[in-house]
């Protein structure tokens, strides 16, 4: 009868509870509240240093890496005066589509000695949003 009991236990650690936890876990994990499925944001090019030159200009170029472009609804880009990315400090914001690149920015928007930021984000055709890179920039004086 001993052996019958050790049998039964063993059978039970050995078979029965390695294939009960997996579906026990997975389970648990229907309703998480994350989410590792993040996209990076797009990785900034131009302007991205302190010593733009806008003179005889009519406009600044901005360019990004661009990733998944045919999967991408739009890209929303925004400038800020100084180094914060606040509602109040927002002097720029457009959504561009992915043929819509490079893209022109008139130069009468920048003030000379002045530091800019600007954010972009890419918006999938899902609706997903990536994260939001940032570079902050700085008009050259004359």
């Amino acid at each position: 009868m001993d052996r019958t009991k050790w049998f039964v236990f063993g059978f039970f650690l050995l078979f029965a509870f390695p294939c009960a936890a997996p579906a026990a876990y997975s389970g648990m994990m229907e309703n998480r509240d994350f989410n590792f499925d993040f996209v990076p944001g797009p990785r900034l090019e131009y302007p991205v240093t302190n010593d733009i030159d806008l003179n005889g200009k009519e406009s600044l170029e901005f360019r990004w890496s661009r990733a998944r472009v045919t999967e991408t609804r739009y890209y929303l880009l925004k400038i800020y005066t100084g180094y914060k990315t606040t509602a109040s400090f927002l002097i720029f914001e457009r959504q561009f589509l992915p043929p819509e690149y490079p893209v022109q920015i008139p130069a009468s928007l920048f003030t000379v000695g002045q530091v800019y930021t600007w954010t972009l984000t890419q918006v999938f055709t899902g609706g997903e949003k990536s994260d939001t890179s940032s570079s902050p920039f700085t008009i050259k004086k004359k």
